[in-house]
């Protein structure tokens, strides 16, 4: 499938460090000016939200509001003026990635390697995603991450927009 798509597509597990410096390397190296910036969460639901719906949509608003923080002072740091979107929702992880990757056509795919998994250097999800999306799929090593979470620009233009 030919790709002809100005998204990409970050798919994070949460506000952590790597998760911070995987989205920061992106914007760093991995994006053209026309690209909008989707960053999509996935949360596994708890027995609260299984039994009261209000408590979903507070958990879901509330992680998508950080996850906007996160990327907010991200992008504070960088002078990129790419359209940034924050997308959470409940689910098993690699369907969601997934079923978002085939809605938005995305022309690249960027995720983190964490190592919790049977392979050194791919968590489960990542190895999911990577060996089924029909895009190219980014796989940015801690290595990587760290350095671009440590180097900052300056003079940022940013718009940021929830979804949950």
């Amino acid at each position: 499938m030919a790709v002809e798509s100005n998204v990409v597509l970050v798919p994070l597990d949460s506000t952590s460090a790597h998760s911070q410096a995987v989205l920061a390397y992106c914007l760093d190296n991995l994006i053209a000016p026309t690209d909008k910036v989707v960053v999509l969460h996935v949360a596994q639901h708890s027995l609260e939200s299984s039994v009261d719906d209000t408590y979903e949509q507070s958990e879901l608003q509330e992680i998508a509001e950080k996850l906007k923080a996160m990327a907010t002072t991200i992008l504070k740091t960088r002078s990129i003026a790419n359209s940034v979107s924050v997308s959470v929702a409940y689910g098993e992880p690699r369907g969601v990635i997934m079923i978002e990757a085939n809605e938005l056509s995305p022309r690249l795919i960027v995720m983190g390697s964490h190592g919790k998994g049977a392979r050194p250097c791919l968590g489960s999800v990542t190895s999911h995603v990577l060996h089924r999306a029909e895009c190219p799929v980014m796989i940015v090593p801690n290595q990587f991450a760290t350095q671009a979470a440590t180097t900052k620009r300056t003079g940022a233009t940013y718009e940021i927009n929830v979804e949950a």
